[in-house]
């Protein structure tokens, strides 16, 4: 939710961003609220990989959210958001769509992560090569799916 001198706006989340360093946040805007709803069953995470802890740009960011059926034991809708490997962060709708269907697995996150890697062109720079990143990209979104799925009351003793 943005605010300014000409009244109060929403913006999509995946609209905001525009490019590196780039927000729609007009100049006499402030972000007043960030609304995440959240829903039985849903679980998320965000796992990022840089050489420092504070203030640091990313290598690598993968964020995952899954939303379970009631009896928790299959995925019913699934998002898989990376950052660092393109000029802003960016779906995996590829990727999340194999989840859908899917009893939460090790395996099957391991693929998922996989398929991310198909869905970005990252670059090298003084950071980083871009096989560097991609090994990241998979193991990222792996390891933040996996706990996605437990947040949304996956049983972790199966996992």
């Amino acid at each position: 939710h943005l605010y300014g001198t000409r009244g109060e706006r929403t913006v999509p989340a995946d609209q905001f961003i525009t490019a590196p360093g780039r927000t729609v946040r007009q100049q006499d805007e402030l972000v007043t609220a960030i609304e995440l709803p959240c829903r039985p069953h849903t679980g998320s995470a965000y796992l990022r990989q840089g050489t420092r802890k504070q203030l640091e740009i990313a290598l690598v960011s993968s964020a995952a959210w899954i939303e379970l059926d009631e009896t928790a034991k299959r995925i019913t809708d699934a998002r898989i958001c990376l950052g660092a490997v393109g000029p802003k962060p960016l779906l995996a709708p590829q990727a999340a769509a194999s989840l859908i269907g899917q009893a939460p697995s090790e395996q099957l996150f391991v693929k998922a992560g996989q398929g991310a890697c198909d869905e970005v062109t990252p670059i090298d720079d003084f950071r980083g090569s871009a096989a560097y990143r991609l090994e990241l990209v998979q193991v990222l979104t792996h390891r933040a799916l996996l706990r996605a799925a437990r947040r949304a009351g996956f049983d972790s003793s199966i996992l």
